[in-house]
């Protein structure tokens, strides 16, 4: 399943709603694996702060299921010297929310909040489209609510 379908359309519902800078990125490109639909959200946390909306239907290849993964790029840079107390108040919010967790990529160098929601078999298209819709709002309601201490945070390096 590569849901490029279903990332089409959330493509589209994303343009009907005002976002004009979004990309659907083919598998192979950029060295992706698989279809992701990557949007820019501007104002994010802060009048000035853009972040990141990456969204994409990962296939796992053991008998666990298939999941939807929505990721908001918070911080694209984290400043070394801020990186712990971001990790210490993502440790002190995480517990407390509903879904998905706040996160530092020491790789990437980022900090994001990620939602990945599991999917059983058998889903229709509309199903697993409004499955994806759905992760992406709580995934936008969740970080955006604290997008703006987690900014100040990586900026200042104050709680």
């Amino acid at each position: 399943m590569s849901g490029k379908n279903i990332l089409e359309n959330l493509k589209e519902i994303f343009l009907k709603n005002g976002h004009d800078e979004v990309l659907l990125l083919e598998a192979g490109e950029e060295g992706i694996s698989t279809p992701v639909l990557s949007v820019l959200l501007r104002g994010f946390g802060s009048v000035s702060n853009l972040a990141e909306g990456e969204f994409f239907f990962a296939e796992r290849k053991d008998a666990k299921p298939d999941y939807f993964v929505s990721r908001i790029r918070i911080l694209p840079e984290v400043d070394p010297k801020f990186v712990s107390i971001l990790c210490l108040k993502a440790g002190l919010v995480n517990p407390d929310l509903y879904a998905g967790c706040f996160e530092y990529d020491p790789l990437e160098g980022d900090f994001s909040y990620v939602l990945k929601i599991p999917l059983v078999s058998g889903l229709s298209e509309k199903e697993l489209t409004e499955i994806a819709d759905s992760c992406i709002a709580t995934a936008l309601s969740v970080s955006g609510e604290y997008a703006g201490d987690f900014i100040a945070a990586g900026k200042t390096g104050m709680l």
